[in-house]
């Protein structure tokens, strides 16, 4: 990739005039103030779809490439009225550091909260290098609480007719388990 100060080379500018003899080049300013809106309103969209989703699952890498690593994300869920799956790369970043399972527990938690994900998450997949295992098994011990108050425990209560649920719950449940079944079929075709 090429510095944004690119645009105000001269070279630059006579390859584009060149090619198109009525085109003015914009400076690094305007191109940088471009980049940072469209990339504003990308994550205010996908926002916004990841806010209908009942149930996401992400992954999530890190690699180094040149002395420098990254963290990569994706997520993936299904439009809450069509069904239609959808995907979306959710953090492609720096990663300084050691690749301690503390600081991939803090970066994938950040990552998730930027987005609004973190009830919603019910799978994240990753290889299984030590320090991503641990990173995830701590996570999982300290959000245990959150995703047994979201997901709820229907053995605690029964009604009267020995059901677990009313028949509004029902219909939610069965459409939740068929949501969680299509992402894990989802998961296994991929």
């Amino acid at each position: 990739m090429r510095p944004l100060a690119t645009v105000e080379k001269e070279s630059f500018k006579s390859l584009v005039t060149g090619l198109c003899p009525t085109a003015t080049v914009m400076c690094r300013k305007t191109l940088q103030s471009r980049i940072i809106d469209t990339y504003d309103n990308m994550v205010s969209q996908l926002q916004t779809e990841l806010n209908g989703a009942a149930y996401v699952c992400t992954t999530a890498d890190i690699w180094s490439s040149t002395n420098r690593s990254f963290l990569g994300m994706t997520a993936h869920w299904f439009d809450a009225e069509s069904l239609v799956r959808k995907s979306a790369a959710i953090a492609i970043q720096r990663f300084k550091g050691k690749h301690s399972f503390d600081k991939i527990a803090g970066a994938i938690s950040q990552t998730h909260a930027r987005f609004g994900i973190e009830s919603k998450v019910i799978m994240t997949c990753t290889d299984n290098g030590s320090n991503m295992v641990k990173a995830f098994g701590e996570f999982t011990r300290k959000n245990q609480t959150t995703v047994n108050e979201s997901f709820g425990d229907n053995n605690e209560a029964r009604s009267e007719s020995g059901s677990d649920c009313s028949e509004d719950e029902i219909d939610d449940g069965e459409q939740s388990g068929e949501i969680l079944q299509l992402l894990n079929i989802w998961f296994l075709t991929v």
